[in-house]
């Protein structure tokens, strides 16, 4: 388990030789600024930083709606060059997040992006858990000609948000499942072992939300490189799909050992 901590000073054993003031933000799409990337110095700290920027993008896009939302679709291109890091860099040799931003900078970035250094001397583990890799628990609908979008895409690549394990330790045994709708985990809604087809259905309807703030609204504005249709067509596709959504996600299925404890069971 990757456990997120606080720290304020240094000592030999540090993984890092100085300390930063912790940022709020750090990369900037328009008005909405990301929470920090955890600090890491590994392939498994790498992993649970891609994952954490990846769980923030639905939020992002239902923020910033269009146009700014453009810029949320680099933003998870970026997160995605973060989990390229973790590869290409860390599985082969030594890294830290420092060399990975010098390598993939934030777009918009405030003064002070490095984080805070974490010291092994003086770390105490916290109640909350960073994943060490994201998958969604929930299905993807299934597009067809007759609802206008393919299966396996997203109309207008408007993902969903992910529904996975609850980071948070003193909710986790309730409900160890979390619709991450906001970077603001705490505020995110959690849902017990037996409510995940709600959780999904919640999933879809942010997803249609957003597709009709973000896709939809492109396709009023033409021309753009997100849309090249109308916005009645753009519409009837978002309603297509989160029709399709729920109904995918009426009877989820998921295994014992998904969120089975807290901090791991993320795929």
């Amino acid at each position: 388990m990757s456990t997120s901590t606080k720290t304020t000073t240094t000592s030999s054993g540090s993984k890092c030789s100085t300390t930063a003031p912790a940022p709020t933000c750090e990369y900037g799409c328009g008005s909405w600024c990301s929470k920090p990337l955890p600090w890491f110095s590994d392939l498994p700290g790498c992993k649970a930083a891609a994952a954490n920027c990846a769980l923030q993008v639905a939020d992002c896009m239902s923020t910033t709606g269009w146009p700014g939302a453009l810029q949320c679709f680099t933003f998870a291109s970026w997160c995605q060059s973060i989990s390229n890091y973790a590869s290409s860099v860390c599985s082969s040799g030594s890294c830290s997040k420092s060399d990975c931003l010098s390598k993939n900078p934030p777009q918009n970035p405030p003064a002070t992006t490095a984080g805070v250094c974490i010291s092994t001397a003086t770390t105490t583990a916290s109640s909350s858990a960073l994943p060490s890799t994201v998958t969604n628990v929930c299905a993807l609908p299934t597009g067809s000609a007759n609802s206008g979008y393919a299966s396996g895409q997203c109309v207008g690549n408007v993902l969903p948000p992910f529904v996975t394990c609850n980071d948070i330790q003193s909710d986790w045994a309730q409900n160890p499942f979390k619709v991450y709708s906001s970077k603001d985990s705490a505020s995110c809604a959690s849902y017990s072992r037996g409510q995940v087809s709600s959780a999904c259905q919640a999933a879809c309807k942010t997803q249609y939300s957003n597709c009709m703030s973000v896709y939809a609204a492109a396709c009023k504005t033409q021309p753009n490189s997100l849309c090249a249709e109308t916005y009645s067509n753009a519409a009837w596709k978002c309603s297509n799909q989160q029709n399709d959504c729920v109904s995918a996600n009426r009877n989820v299925y998921v295994s014992g050992s998904r969120c089975a404890s807290f901090g791991s069971g993320w795929s």
